[in-house]
């Protein structure tokens, strides 16, 4: 169900569209869709919030490739629910800097 709803959520982020059958229900069930497939505002500000935690997940692999633990949770948890508080606004902040700067 979690990679159902995290890959639903991530192909609304980027408009594509989304043809499984149990992924159309779930999205449907939790407000986030229309029955004919249009993302509902409810369901953009999901998507959004998902591909946001998809860019935070990728600057954490990018920084810290050895973080075994954190990286085994990787796009079926949240990583608000795996890091700390302070590694979590420290990739906030490089996310938010112009790609130039970011190191």
């Amino acid at each position: 169900r979690r990679v159902h709803r995290r890959q639903g959520l991530l192909a609304l982020a980027r408009g594509e569209a989304i043809y499984d059958g149990f992924t159309l229900r779930m999205l449907h069930r939790a407000g986030w869709i229309r029955r004919d497939g249009v993302p509902t505002p409810a369901g953009l500000a999901a998507a959004h919030d998902a591909a946001r935690d998809e860019a935070l997940w990728a600057l954490h692999r990018q920084h810290q490739p050895g973080d075994a633990d954190a990286l085994s949770c990787h796009r079926l948890v949240p990583i608000r629910e795996v890091l700390s508080s302070d590694a979590l606004q420290s990739l906030e902040a490089r996310l938010d800097q112009p790609e130039a700067t970011r190191g």
